[in-house]
């Protein structure tokens, strides 16, 4: 079965493409409009839809024999590797020296906050000729809105924890909120994160965030989006 690694974008009026894992090889696709991945179903051999197997780096080939998609985001997908280990997930960038930008902004973040309420992960990064391209991490699992919604005052320390050591997380959303195999919280995703205070990089997409210098309201917004959330949940529950 083959299954996207990034989400679709606009390589030209009306043309489209997306990066695709089939059978632990990587794959870019292009078709015309309508600009949604179309499906994938008989992958390959699929009409209107150009096919072209991505040359990787001998270290990024290796990742993906060794492991399989688990999710993918903006500028990186997420693998699991498979043997266990205390790291057993592979976060990797997305094709491109820009998405790398990311992968490094978020590794050399988590890495300083590794003692916190953060995920964690291994000390040393995934390399290849091109340097830095992803990072292992400790295996985390969901948390569901109505457990959330009781542990809210803890996610809310959590945040704190992170603002007490100068950093941003830029990206809080019910999604990257996870718990540990103890129960305990752990906030994920720091790729858009940063110290308070200090300007947005330049290789920071428009739309995130709003602000030229990092600030904790973007953070105390997306708390306050959680709650609400939660709250709402609560609700469709009770008029059950």
């Amino acid at each position: 079965m083959a299954y996207p690694i990034t989400p679709p974008y606009a390589t030209s009026s009306n043309r489209y493409a997306c990066g695709i894992d089939y059978h632990r090889k990587e794959y870019v696709i292009g078709w015309s409009g309508p600009w949604q991945t179309p499906s994938l179903v008989g992958f390959p051999q699929i009409q209107d839809l150009a096919v072209r197997e991505v040359c990787q780096s001998v270290e990024r080939q290796r990742c993906w024999q060794e492991s399989e998609l688990l999710a993918y985001g903006s500028y990186a997908y997420v693998r699991i590797c498979d043997k266990p280990s205390e790291f057993p997930i592979l976060k990797i960038s997305h094709a491109g020296d820009a998405k790398r930008l990311f992968i490094r902004n978020e590794f050399e973040i988590l890495k300083s906050l590794n003692s916190l309420p953060v995920v964690r992960v291994h000390g040393d990064p995934v390399l290849d000729k091109g340097g830095l391209f992803g990072f292992r991490m400790q295996e985390l699992y969901k948390i569901n809105v109505d457990e959330l919604a009781k542990r809210l005052d803890e996610l809310k320390e959590a945040i704190r924890t992170v603002h007490r050591a100068g950093i941003v997380i830029n990206d809080v959303s019910i999604s990257n909120v996870m718990r540990d195999v103890e129960g305990n919280i752990r906030l994920i995703d720091f790729g858009f994160a940063g110290r308070i205070g200090h300007k947005v990089p330049a290789f920071f997409p428009p739309w995130k965030p709003q602000q030229s210098v990092f600030s904790i309201e973007t953070d105390n917004k997306g708390f306050e989006e959680i709650v609400a959330i939660c709250k709402e949940s609560a609700l469709q529950n009770g008029a059950r």
